[in-house]
């Protein structure tokens, strides 16, 4: 049998557009950049054993997060733009990006274990935090207004019948 030259349509794979993802995808940006902001003031007041607990808490949200585009967004995304490949290779290099940010904030996390007990690592922290703050701003503005565009509308298979 010769192999299809298609991808296979979402049914097929189990991948189906779901109409709260973008919204709940906001709400983590509006909940991550919170937390950004509260760990930011407690090392600026010196609480460090707070910013300690709170980069755990942030680290679990911000995996919890990628790993939803991952598998929620990114995979309908394939699908539905496999005719397009102008917005098929920009979303993937969204994919690709988001994965070395996420590289570079968990490291930076982990680097930062010990902060709560470690004088130079709090003498570092706030530049190396402003420099995450700066990148994760500009991603989650350039996400919510090029890439979640992208999945709002849902693909249409022959056997579905719209009601415009």
């Amino acid at each position: 049998t010769p192999a299809p030259t298609l991808e296979p349509a979402p049914a097929a794979t189990g991948v189906h557009h779901d109409p709260t993802l973008i919204i709940r995808l906001k709400d983590d940006h509006r909940s991550l950049l919170k937390q950004y902001a509260a760990i930011k003031t407690a090392a600026t007041e010196g609480r460090w054993t707070e910013v300690h607990n709170d980069l755990l808490k942030f680290r679990a949200e911000l995996t919890d997060h990628l790993l939803t585009e991952s598998v929620k967004l990114y995979v309908y995304l394939r699908l539905k733009l496999s005719g397009d490949p102008v917005q098929l290779r920009l979303m993937r290099n969204f994919s690709s990006e988001m994965v070395g940010i996420g590289k570079v904030v968990v490291d930076f996390i982990e680097a930062n274990e010990d902060v709560a007990i470690n004088l130079e690592k709090q003498q570092q922290f706030m530049t190396g935090w402003g420099e995450i703050g700066k990148v994760l701003g500009d991603r989650v503005g350039r996400e919510e207004k090029t890439l979640y565009p992208m999945y709002d509308d849902p693909i249409v298979s022959s056997t579905s019948t719209a009601a415009h």
